[in-house]
């Protein structure tokens, strides 16, 4: 159902051209999302890890828990998004995906 340019026979009447660069800019933005996630998981395990080598106890407590598993569960989110986007192709597959985030 798709050709080399991953543009799909199934579409809404765009150009195949439009289409194209519509799903380019879909998987740019998902992974700028995923790297923006990265980075700032990064930084609160350096945070943490700081926090644990000058001995506060407070705060080493605060990071966990208020901001690690929010940053954890949504890099997961995204990966397990990404994964399940690549095993259903384009096309159909795609559009379930996208009905499934809809709701």
């Amino acid at each position: 159902i798709t050709d080399a340019n991953m543009n799909t026979r199934i579409r809404q009447n765009y150009h195949e051209e439009c289409e194209a660069l519509i799903n380019k800019q879909i998987n740019m933005e998902f992974y700028a999302s995923y790297v923006y996630l990265s980075m700032v998981n990064q930084n609160l395990l350096d945070l943490q890890k700081t926090c644990e080598l000058k001995e506060d106890a407070h705060l080493s407590d605060y990071i966990p828990g208020e901001f690690l598993d929010e940053q954890v569960e949504g890099i997961k989110m995204i990966g397990d998004l990404i994964t399940k986007m690549k095993r259903t192709g384009d096309g159909l597959g795609l559009h379930i995906m996208d009905r499934e985030l809809e709701s």
